[in-house]
């Protein structure tokens, strides 16, 4: 863009004749690549566990947007994976513009939906078997015999945690961890860790940067607004 042009589109904005720009939901989701894969810690009874979110799709069918992150969890206890499975999470929320920070970031974000969608986890036939990793090797020989004899908290919990893997059911896998994986999403979210910054390389956005107002979600596209 020359400094002639960029000067008149100037004064269009500033006389309310040029009020806004847009650009699509593919060139959104182009732009939230450059955030990813972003990785998550997830706080486990035992073992290790992360959410790593692989990909980000936006779609605009209303006023609001809805963001479609492909996840991969994943559940270690000594070195052993006992879980993985590919997860979709979808959220609902608005667009904000965050003058100070020169970015656009989601607002009044909500989960609306955790799916298990493909997975691959490794599971151990028996109590025994999984809690025999997690104990010290002197109570190793009495597992076989009997878990009543670890009665203490620690491994009440391990127990009950690794018991949802005997179960066979995956999804219940994932209900357990749906509230952490939940809430560490939207911190991170409200954080800014999706934001995208505005360009400053970028004419139109170099614009938006100095005159625009606010921005919002219309027609399938994200309208950046010099006039509210």
């Amino acid at each position: 863009m020359t400094r002639i042009k960029y000067w008149w589109i100037t004064l269009l904005i500033r006389l309310g004749r040029l009020r806004h720009f847009s650009i699509s939901a593919t060139e959104l989701n182009g732009m939230l690549s450059a955030n990813l894969p972003w990785k998550l810690p997830l706080a486990l009874p035992t073992g290790k566990g992360h959410l790593t979110v692989l990909n980000a799709t936006v779609r605009m069918p209303t006023d609001q947007f809805r963001l479609e992150l492909l996840c991969d969890l994943q559940v270690d206890v000594n070195g052993i994976k006992l879980y993985q499975a590919h997860v979709l999470a979808v959220l609902h929320g608005r667009p904000c513009y965050m003058r100070g920070q020169g970015s656009i970031r989601a607002a009044e974000v909500n989960l609306s939906k955790l799916q298990l969608i493909q997975d691959d986890h490794f599971i151990f036939r028996s109590s025994a078997q999984i809690l025999s990793r997690l104990v010290p090797d002197v109570l190793g020989g009495w597992l076989n015999a009997s878990l009543d004899v670890l009665g203490g908290p620690v491994y009440k919990e391990a127990r009950s945690y690794l018991d949802l893997y005997l179960s066979g059911n995956k999804q219940k896998v994932l209900e357990f961890h749906q509230p952490q994986i939940e809430r560490q999403l939207l911190e991170q979210i409200n954080q800014g860790q999706l934001d995208y910054k505005l360009d400053d390389n970028l004419p139109d956005e170099r614009l938006f940067a100095r005159l625009g107002q606010n921005v919002k979600v219309e027609d399938g596209k994200l309208l950046f607004l010099f006039h509210d």
